[in-house]
Parts: structure tokens; C-alpha cells; sequence
């Protein structure tokens, strides 16, 4: 076979593919041998039929070359590929050009392939991380939080501030299941509420108020800062699994998470969750659950699910009945010697230090990876193909269905809880970042002229050859019969351009101190809280 290749408008490839009349002939054997011991006819054995009672039963002698055509076609666009080293993001139109009945065959497969887009100005790509230092304040912070966990609720007559637990009667109009009333209702202000805008709706009213007003389910569950939920989950530990879509980077050839710019780690306050409960009094929570037993206001009974037609107007009305505020117990050595494996305020601080400094420095690679990545996607102002994006949309939702079933949660379930649309929209969003993540580093890889060589991708062969049990020769095989090879030389070339950029990249921290690369790429130590 012999291709030719010819550039054509709207990141479409001409490929034309000469296949010899011999290699046509060989074909036609191949599926007559194959016809012989597949095909049953009485009075004869298996491989000994002859070629005219076959053609007799299939159609006629062009039949079998029609058969031929089929595995030609198919293994003529691969060696095309093979040989041209495009990348087709499409299904290709094939057409046979000439040798359909006799003769040389010609075929023609045009295709959509990844365009090329500018990343100029990357030279001068700064990264700003932020600091390992660890501050007082951030000591006093989680240190408050571990408090917090022994906190009393104390009774108060004044005005309702957020972190207060109010206890309340609810009653809620407007959802298709009609009224629904809650009494002694229990709600943390400045959580996130099953019923719209309560948090900043009650923060000012006092013990005995009636607090009403119209909500617009459109606005989502909220929290008493006064903005609609964005949908966007909680951080979270670093290593915890989270309902959302995957980061927007890409893994590299040897499977190594590279990350990307979804769920970016900015501060302690987002990994240290072993006080993540905080604030969660026992009547708090049950009356959360008894939120849920009984129905939410729209009556789906899943804790803000989307029963309700976006658009819906609710009418709420909360009487406030008792506020209680949070006590935190006395900072001290015996309260330190009681809830904490410490014995004193002092060792209490000094281990706390120790394990945000710690956090702090473990994040870093990660998030140095992901501000790489994501600050280098800032540079592409290409629009990009809508058949990457929704290749990426159909991996990301995969993946997040992946994700979900090993919490035994249903993707149905989620979306339901999620508010279906904003969901859908963020995860629309990553594959957006993601193709373009993805088209910046192949950029890159040429402004650099980062190249595989066949000793790398003999490399990565072997290792996937040891997963699979199979010699590097057969692994070889099977990624140029399928058409893969292109692609694993992309993945690898892709992986080297952000390792080149992470190297080569200035990056500081948020105090303007200089980080260095070796570190962030763990080729060199640094000091805790360096």
C-alpha cells in the first residue's frame, strides 16, 4: 500500500491509499480459504469446497471480492494513518475510487483531524503558588476547629448571626405536593439549607420573628452569604473522591495523574478535614434527616432534588423559636490533655504547625501541576472542534459515573441532587478546559520541537506489554492494527512538553518569594515550610 496525504480547509485530511492488484488477490484468497472451512454445504467437507459452488452460493465471483473490499478499505485507512501520522477526531468518509470490480484498488478517506492552535507569550509564564509558610492565624484557625467540635450550644436572645442553630417552624408552599410543614425545625445558618436563601434570610431576625418571603427554586440551595449554590462540591481531602468531573489536565503515558485546573487546592483550610465535622450538633443533623423523611419543600423527599420545574416560586415562611449560639470550650492544658493526644496548649500548637506545614507541602506538586496546565490553557483563544468536546464530555461523564458507583451512588441519583443542569454544565465546561489542555501541550511540543523517539515508545510498549502478559513485538502489533500508535507517541510527547514547562517556568508564591522547579518536581528537597 502507498498513501498520499493532502491538506484541505476546516482541519480536514485527504488521504488516497494505492493498493496493488496483488495485494487485491490476496485478499480475495484470504476470505475464499476462510469461506471454505466457515461456510456448510451438503456433500462436501469442510476446506474442500471449491471456489465455484462458493461463489455460486454468495453471489457470483465478484462477491468475493466485494468481502475483500471490506477488510481492504478498513486496513488501507489504518496504514494510512500509521504512515501519515494524523490524528483523526472523526469518523472518516471513505469512497473507493477506482479497482472496485478488477484491477489496483484506490481508496480516499477524508477526515477531520485535531487543528493547531497559538500558545504565544508561554515564555513568559509566571506560576504563583500559594505560601508554605504557615501563619498564626491558620494555627488558630484549626485549632478553633478542633475546638469546635466540643462546643456547647448556649441559648441567646438576639438577633441570629450566622454559625447560630435556630430552631424553628417551617412551612414552605409553592411545590407540587402542595404545603409542607416542619416543626421545631433545626438549621446551622450559614450551612447549606434544602430550602433556598434560608441562611440569608434569618441572619438579623430574632427569637420569635416570623421571617417569609418568596424563593425562586432557580437559585438552588444556599448558604447565609447570600449567594446561589455554583453547584461546585466541596474540596474535600486531597485524596478523597468527589462527585464531580475530572480535572481538565491529562495522564500521561505512564499513567501518572498529571492533574488539571478542576478542583484546585488554594489553602489548608480546603485538605484539613479531620474536624470536618465541625459545628454538626446531634439536633442539628437529625433535624436535617427529618428534612428529608418527611419531604422537601418541593415534596421529592431527596434533600433539594429537581421534582420542581426550574422557574417555581416558593413561599417560606420560618417562625424563629429559639436561637443558640456556640461555646467553645477554654484553651487550655487540661482541655488539650482531655480531647487531644497533646498535653499542653503549647505541644497542642506546635504539632498542629507541623501537620499544616506538612499539607501544605504535599499539595504543592499537585497544585503546581494543575496551575501549569491551567495557566497554559490561558493561551489558547482557538475555538475549539465540537467532536474533542464531546469526545471529552462522553469520557468525563464515564468517569464520573465510575466515580459514583464506588460510592454506590447512581449517576440518576447525583444529577438529581446536583440540579441536573448545573452539573451538566460544569462537566461541559471541564471537557471544554480539557481539549484545550490537551491542544496547548501539543502546541508547546512544536514551538519546542519535542520529539518521541522509537527507543521511547519501545519503553512504554514493554511496560504495557509486562501488564499484559504479552512480548513487546505482539504489544507493537496490536497498537498498529488498531491504530494506536499515533496516538501513544501523542500521549508521550505531550507528557515531555509538560515536563520541559515545568521545569523552565518561573514560578514564585504568594509572597512574592522564589519557588524552585527542582523541588515542586520533587528532584530536590526543601524544608518543611520553606
Amino acid at each position: 500500500m502507498h498513501t498520499t496525504s493532502e491538506t484541505l480547509d476546516g482541519n480536514r485530511v485527504r488521504l488516497i491509499v494505492d493498493i496493488e492488484e496483488s495485494e487485491v488477490s490476496a485478499a480475495v484468497e484470504k476470505v475464499f480459504r476462510n469461506l471454505q472451512w466457515t461456510m456448510r454445504v451438503k456433500g462436501f467437507r469442510p476446506g474442500k469446497l471449491p471456489r465455484a459452488v462458493i461463489e455460486a452460493h454468495i453471489g457470483g465471483s465478484q462477491a468475493l471480492r466485494a468481502y475483500a473490499m471490506e477488510d481492504l478499505v478498513l486496513d488501507a485507512y489504518v496504514s494510512a494513518v500509521n504512515e501519515t501520522g494524523i490524528e483523526a477526531i472523526s469518523d472518516p468518509r471513505i469512497e473507493i475510487l477506482s479497482g472496485k470490480e478488477e484491477g489496483p484498488l484506490q481508496v480516499e478517506a477524508v477526515v477531520e483531524v485535531r487543528p493547531s492552535v497559538s500558545v504565544a507569550g508561554y515564555q513568559g509564564m509566571e506560576i504563583i503558588l500559594p505560601s508554605s509558610r504557615v501563619t498564626e492565624e491558620e494555627v488558630d484557625s484549626y485549632v478553633d476547629r478542633i475546638r469546635s467540635q466540643w462546643a456547647e450550644l448556649r441559648s441567646v436572645d438576639r438577633p441570629i448571626l450566622a454559625g447560630d442553630v435556630v430552631t424553628m417552624d417551617l412551612e414552605v408552599r409553592g411545590g407540587p405536593q402542595g404545603e409542607v410543614h416542619l416543626d421545631d425545625y433545626v438549621y446551622e445558618v450559614a450551612t447549606v439549607s434544602d430550602v433556598p436563601e434560608m441562611g440569608e434570610r434569618l441572619v438579623g431576625a430574632s427569637p420569635g420573628e416570623v421571617v417569609e418571603y418568596l424563593a425562586s427554586v432557580d437559585a438552588g440551595p444556599s448558604t447565609d452569604t447570600g449567594e446561589p449554590d455554583t453547584g461546585e462540591p466541596d474540596t474535600g481531602e486531597p485524596d478523597a473522591p468527589e462527585p464531580v468531573a475530572e480535572s481538565s489536565g491529562s495522564e500521561d503515558a505512564s499513567g501518572k495523574d498529571r492533574g488539571g485546573d478542576a478542583g484546585t487546592i488554594e489553602s489548608v483550610d480546603a485538605v484539613d478535614v479531620d474536624v470536618a465535622a465541625v459545628g454538626q450538633d446531634p439536633a442539628t443533623t437529625g433535624a436535617q434527616t427529618a428534612i428529608h423523611d418527611h419531604g422537601t419543600p418541593d415534596g421529592s423527599g431527596t434533600g433539594g432534588g429537581d421534582a420542581v420545574n426550574q422557574g417555581t416560586v416558593l413561599e417560606v415562611k420560618a417562625t424563629v423559636k429559639q436561637v443558640e449560639e456556640r461555646v467553645l470550650p477554654e484553651l487550655d492544658d487540661k482541655w488539650v490533655r482531655d480531647a487531644t493526644d497533646q498535653d499542653s496548649v503549647e505541644s497542642l500548637r506546635a504539632d498542629v504547625r507541623d501537620r499544616l506545614a506538612n499539607i501544605k507541602m504535599s499539595i504543592r506538586p499537585k497544585l503546581f501541576t494543575q496551575k501549569v496546565i491551567s495557566a497554559l490553557t490561558e493561551y489558547v483563544d482557538d475555538e475549539v472542534p465540537s467532536p474533542l468536546v464531546e469526545s471529552a464530555f462522553q469520557r468525563e461523564m464515564e468517569s464520573l459515573a465510575r466515580r459514583l458507583d464506588e460510592m454506590h451512588v447512581s449517576l440518576q441519583e447525583f444529577l438529581a441532587s446536583y440540579r441536573g443542569d448545573d452539573a451538566i454544565s460544569q462537566i461541559s465546561r471541564d471537557a471544554i478546559a480539557s481539549v484545550k489542555a490537551d491542544l496547548a501541550l501539543r502546541a508547546l511540543a512544536d514551538a519546542e520541537g519535542i520529539e518521541v523517539s522509537d527507543g521511547r515508545i519501545d519503553e512504554e510498549l514493554s511496560r504495557v506489554a509486562v501488564q499484559s502478559g504479552i512480548s513487546v513485538a505482539e504489544a507493537r502489533a496490536q497498537y498498529e492494527r488498531d491504530g494506536r500508535l499515533v496516538a501513544l507517541r501523542s500521549e508521550i510527547r505531550k507528557s515531555e512538553a509538560l515536563d520541559w514547562l515545568m521545569r523552565n517556568v518561573h514560578v514564585v508564591d504568594e509572597d512574592g518569594a522564589e519557588v524552585r522547579n527542582e523541588v515542586l518536581l520533587g528532584n530536590e528537597v526543601s524544608p518543611v515550610g520553606e
